[in-house]
């Protein structure tokens, strides 16, 4: 999306990746931002106060913890989008309205949405689901090429052969 202002927002992990429909590169987008800024805040909560090591993953911590801990830290997440450069920059792209398309072709993202009649969590929700499927794909054709690459010169299956 090009604002006046602005270059064009990358919509996902990789910059010139985008969509021909612009509804889907916002919903995209917002998916991954706030992804993104969500990592921000679970880095810094399982770190500590204290600024994260950037060369270690921080402890785990235990999920009944963690679930109590989103109600019970709502009001420090909120202070922390604000106050922390990376997330307050990712909260910043949060605040575009989604584009006004009139017409959409026939299978994009914006004729499911508009044939569905989808709100905005809706669309979001779908969203989600698809960088989900993004994600599979690609870990199933990369899967598939180690695969075709390597198995022959692996040992377990040199094991195997003789």
């Amino acid at each position: 999306m090009i604002t006046a202002d602005r270059q064009p927002i990358p919509v996902t992990l990789t910059p010139n990746l985008a969509a021909d429909d612009p509804l889907a590169n916002y919903w995209l987008r917002q998916a991954m931002v706030r992804l993104r800024r969500e990592i921000c805040w679970r880095w810094r909560d399982r770190a500590g106060a204290s600024a994260p090591d950037a060369s270690a993953l921080p402890p785990p911590i235990d999920r009944l913890s963690a679930s109590l801990d989103l109600s019970r830290h709502w009001e420090m997440k909120l202070h922390f989008f604000e106050s922390d450069a990376t997330a307050s920059y990712l909260s910043l792209l949060l605040r575009d309205e989604p584009p006004r398309v009139e017409s959409q072709s026939r299978g994009s993202f914006g004729w499911v949405a508009s044939a569905l009649e989808l709100d905005d969590v809706s669309a979001f929700v779908l969203a989600l689901a698809l960088l989900s499927a993004l994600g599979i794909v690609i870990f199933f054709a990369l899967s598939w090429l180690e695969w075709t690459l390597l198995h022959k010169w692996h040992e377990s299956a040199v094991k195997k052969a003789g």
